[in-house]
C-alpha cells in the first residue's frame, strides 16, 4: 500500500506514516470525551457517535483521492 500512496500521491514515506500517526494522536486526547459520554448516556450514544465518524471519515477519504491535493484530504478524513 505505501508503494502505491508514494506514486500516487508524489508524496514521502513519512507523510504515509502520517496516515497511522494520526489516528493514534488523536486517539489519547478523544479518551477523555469519550469516557465522559459513556459515564454520562452509556455505551450506546458514544458508539452511534464514533461510528458516524468513522463512515464519514471513510467518505471523505474515499471521496477525496484522485483529485489533485487529495492527500490532504485524505489525512483528515
Amino acid at each position: 500500500m505505501t508503494p502505491l500512496m508514494i506514486r500516487l500521491f508524489n508524496i514521502s514515506t513519512f507523510a504515509t506514516t502520517l496516515l497511522v500517526l494520526v489516528f493514534n494522536l488523536l486517539g489519547v486526547p478523544m479518551n477523555f470525551p469519550s469516557n465522559y459520554l459513556m459515564d454520562k448516556f452509556g455505551i450506546q450514544i458514544p458508539t452511534i457517535i464514533a461510528s458516524a465518524s468513522f463512515a464519514i471519515g471513510a467518505w471523505i477519504r474515499y471521496g477525496c483521492a484522485n483529485e489533485e491535493n487529495g492527500f490532504a484530504w485524505i489525512l483528515a478524513g
